[in-house]
């Protein structure tokens, strides 16, 4: 099991906390495969939506898995919508 972790925005996203984080995440769920986690911006993830599920709109997280579950497999988060939309300011306003 490997996992990879890209940093794809203009964003300080701390690289190694996400892959430690899933590293172990992966220990635990039994994941055998590889699995690589990609932050981008809207733009990326927009296409990324519209060639492979026809729906041309950006969206915070796509997943590509490579077979059964335990075989791990691609994540795509646009780091960008995330971060517009999930401040913690709109998360406390929620709860």
């Amino acid at each position: 099991m490997k996992v990879n972790v890209f940093n794809e925005t203009y964003y300080d996203i701390d690289i190694k906390y996400y892959k430690y984080f899933l590293y172990n995440l992966l220990i635990v769920s039994e994941v055998k495969g590889d699995v690589n986690l990609l932050f981008c911006d809207d733009e990326y993830i927009k296409k990324l939506n519209n060639d492979f599920r026809n729906k041309n709109k950006a969206t915070d997280v796509l997943t590509f898995p490579m077979g059964d579950a335990d075989e791990g497999g691609d994540i795509v988060i646009s780091y960008e919508w995330v971060k517009n939309r999930y401040s913690e300011e709109k998360i406390k306003k929620q709860y």
